[in-house]
């Protein structure tokens, strides 16, 4: 697992931004906005992210077919991570400022980054690692994650209790800013890729000449066969859990909880301890078990995720809500 960590090591700041995000800093910041229609700026940033997962094919067809020396995949992380690190930064601070136009396009940038980096970290797993180790790279890709939204939690905990309401956001920013970049320094030269072969004469460049009928042929799926299922199924997943960015709302208006930031942090820290006591184990048993079959485990997890999300809805007391919040942590992580 150790060889494994500087090529997973993104999934770090990955779950970091992505979890403190949606949970706790864009339902701040759309409060911030307007605090009448702080929904509806939640469910917009919602739907930029979303729409900004639509460039990921694109991004593997040109990492496919990058031939720079250096590799196919590490050349788009370190392209992404320039990118994302300005974009958190100008991000940061147009919340400063008050600047709302400008914080939603550095928002826009910043996701758009965040997928070029994921989708290249992604296609590096078949590229690097061997098959009978893909479960335990999976599981370890869970953990990094989960230990990333742990970490985001913290850090905005603490600042809160030391400097007082309002530090949290800000020590987020900073925190999104110095873990993306480390994370891909260290994942860049760490890991060595094959060198890419080229015809004799030809020059290596990072942007293949489009293929416009290939390109469009990644956008395409066969809704008959695994990858194509496995695709739709993730969308509809990923359509549920984006409700999950209006859980601070929840906490508030249903559950009652006097102080909701602090209620977000406990509850998302019991479903990530959940995540880490499941990822790692379920990679492991379904690499020696059923010859590799992922499917059986994809079931069970996703029965436990749409369990626990419709007993949410039935929750009426922070104790309820934390025994969901830990058997949909365990679902997420298997």
């Amino acid at each position: 697992l150790l060889k494994l960590l500087p090529l997973l090591l993104f999934s770090f700041p990955n779950g970091l931004l992505l979890c403190t995000y949606f949970l706790l800093t864009l339902p701040l910041e759309s409060y911030r906005m307007s605090p009448p229609l702080k929904s509806v700026c939640l469910a917009a940033f919602i739907a930029i992210s979303g729409l900004t997962q639509l460039m990921c094919p694109a991004v593997g067809w040109w990492s496919d077919r990058c031939t720079l020396t250096r590799g196919k995949r590490t050349p788009f992380m370190a392209l992404g991570g320039v990118a994302g690190t300005a974009s958190l930064l100008l991000q940061s601070y147009a919340s400063l400022r008050e600047m709302w136009t400008l914080y939603a396009a550095a928002f826009t940038v910043s996701m758009m980054s965040l997928n070029v980096i994921y989708t290249s970290m992604v296609g590096l797993i078949p590229d690097v690692v061997p098959a009978r180790q893909t479960g335990a790279a999976n599981g370890l890709q869970s953990l990094l994650a989960v230990l990333g939204a742990l970490a985001g939690f913290g850090v905005y905990e603490a600042a809160e209790a030391r400097e007082g309401e309002g530090a949290g956001l800000r020590a987020l920013y900073n925190a999104y800013a110095v873990a993306v970049p480390a994370a891909i320094v260290i994942t860049c030269a760490a890991v060595r890729e094959e060198r890419p072969e080229v015809r004799r004469g030809e020059v290596r460049r990072m942007f293949a000449k489009p293929d416009w009928g290939s390109l469009k042929s990644s956008y395409t799926l066969d809704l008959s066969s695994d990858f194509g299922l496995v695709t739709l199924s993730r969308t509809w997943y990923y359509m549920g859990v984006s409700s999950q960015a209006f859980f601070l709302y929840y906490l508030k208006d249903v559950a009652r909880m006097s102080d909701p930031q602090t209620g977000v942090i406990i509850m998302s820290s019991v479903a990530q301890l959940g995540a880490a006591l499941a990822s790692v184990p379920v990679g492991g048993l379904s690499d020696r078990f059923g010859r590799g079959a992922r499917k059986p485990w994809i079931y069970a997890s996703c029965a436990v995720l749409g369990l626990g999300n419709v007993g949410f809805m039935f929750c009426r007391s922070a104790t309820s809500v934390a025994a969901i919040s830990l058997a949909i942590g365990v679902g997420n992580g298997g």
